[in-house]
């Protein structure tokens, strides 16, 4: 038959350019920070889920409702189902196509033209029913890379929703982390408030027994105002770490005030590295995952305007009544039929078709260093972070010294002073410097935590398929 070359053609699809493959990527072997001997990072089934990792019910639960609710995420979801009938619509476009018509008119011929054809006063009706059939034969692959462009951006838009998971749960945990390192050193300062103003009473009674001198109880006085002016900006943080909350469960600010108002313990972080392969665990992130699928889509369109410079085949026939009067559509006689091919070739259009190439040659290039970068960019955060938690853990354990320093130092002032060994100034100067090392201490755990946590997250934690 005459269309068996064509269909055999169009099944083969001679494509212009050749299919994307996904580039390979220089990665190093370890992190460089990877060496020092801690246990491995968890496997991917945790870090689909490490928030779990840091034993706080508390913020599992928020993490979870803030997956559920968050209003960035929601948005980002419906991006993946536009995204998705974006995909659905060109592969609706490249594939066969049958449409119904049907129609009326009536013509009345002028009587000037002075022939009998087309001099007829009567008006001349018409009718007419059927269907048309069209396929396009994509014999150089144009239509197919199209779909395949449309099909990356669907997927690059579920890398970005899941990227955007990804950074909520990290921001839930931080602002949560944050809320229980203001509590904790709320608590703290006003213990050593009371302390201290016990201390104030005490010295006021003595400097009116004339033991003590108006010195002592004005620096007793001013070291208790200035521990009491601390609070103001702990319960700002506090508050403002709430308020965060709130809005990321997509809750107006103060809706868990109540909920969260009670101090807790700062999570435990857990003991992390990377020691593993980074593409083991780089290649999950899905902002790597999203730009790669940038690129494949980049690549396509590239490909779609390569095939843009060829020619167009397509088939089509109609099948369809047609009549002057509406009562003979349904006659055998009305009938009507029409199959043949269709040609359209590109001849002259000013260079336009390859400026386009070019074009989109630019774009994939573009995507594809877009693509190195994010690499980089994701090699140097993990080494970041990894350096961060490792640092903060060291500096931490010398905070701990010093502040077992600081209390027995706090005690030997307050004995040495009781014996008339020391004068009050040496044992507010130990209230002092023990308070500053207990305040220094919880910020360093709720430092350290925070980040573990932005470790997870640049490990690409926080999401599964």
């Amino acid at each position: 038959m005459l269309w068996s070359p064509l269909l055999l053609a169009a099944s083969s699809a001679c494509r212009v350019t050749p299919d994307y493959e996904r580039p390979a990527l220089s990665l190093p072997e370890r992190f460089v920070e990877a060496e020092s001997g801690i246990p491995p990072a968890p496997p991917p089934p945790q870090l689909d889920r490490w928030w779990t990792l840091l034993g706080d019910p508390l913020l599992s639960d928020l993490v979870e409702r803030a997956r559920a609710q968050n209003l960035d995420l929601r948005r980002a979801r419906e991006r993946v189902l536009e995204a998705r009938a974006a995909h659905d619509r060109v592969r609706g476009t490249s594939g066969p196509r049958i449409d119904a018509q049907a129609g009326a008119s009536w013509l009345e011929s002028s009587t000037n033209l002075g022939n009998s054809r087309f001099g007829d006063p009567d008006p001349t009706q018409f009718h007419q029913a059927g269907f048309d059939a069209s396929w396009e034969l994509d014999l150089f692959g144009r239509n197919a890379r199209a779909v395949e462009a449309a099909g990356a951006g669907a997927e690059a838009a579920e890398e970005d929703a899941r990227a955007v998971q990804v950074s909520l749960c990290a921001e839930v945990a931080r602002h949560y982390v944050e809320l229980r390192a203001a509590q904790e050193a709320e608590a703290l300062t006003r213990a050593n408030l009371e302390a201290q103003l016990s201390t104030v009473e005490l010295v006021g009674v003595r400097a009116r027994a004339q033991m003590a001198s108006d010195l002592d109880l004005a620096r007793a006085e001013a070291q208790a105002a200035s521990t009491r002016a601390l609070l103001p900006q702990l319960e700002t943080r506090a508050s403002a770490a709430r308020h965060g909350l709130a809005v990321l469960l997509g809750l107006p600010p103060g809706a868990l005030n109540v909920e969260l108002s009670s101090a807790a313990e700062i999570p435990e972080a857990p003991v992390v590295d990377a020691a593993g392969v980074p593409a083991d665990l780089l290649l999950r992130r899905p902002d790597l995952r999203g730009a790669e699928r940038e690129l494949a889509g980049a690549a396509a369109l590239s490909s779609e305007a390569r095939a843009e410079l060829f020619p167009r085949i397509s088939l089509g026939a109609a099948l369809g009544l047609q009549a002057n009067r509406v009562g003979d559509l349904l006659d055998g006689d009305s009938k009507t039929f029409s199959v043949g091919p269709g040609l359209f070739a590109p001849l002259f259009q000013s260079g336009a078709l390859r400026a386009n190439v070019r074009a989109q040659d630019a774009r994939a290039a573009q995507a594809r260093l877009r693509y190195e970068q994010a690499v980089l960019n994701a090699l140097r955060e993990v080494e970041d972070a990894l350096v961060a938690a490792d640092r903060e853990r060291a500096r931490q354990a010398s905070l701990a010294e010093a502040l077992a320093a600081s209390r027995r130092a706090l005690g030997l002032a307050q004995d040495m002073q009781r014996t008339g060994l020391a004068d009050f100034f040496d044992v507010l100067e130990a209230q002092r410097t023990a308070l500053t090392a207990e305040t220094a201490l919880a910020e360093s755990r709720g430092r350290l935590c925070t980040n573990t946590l932005l470790l997870y997250k640049a490990l690409g934690g926080g999401w599964s398929e």
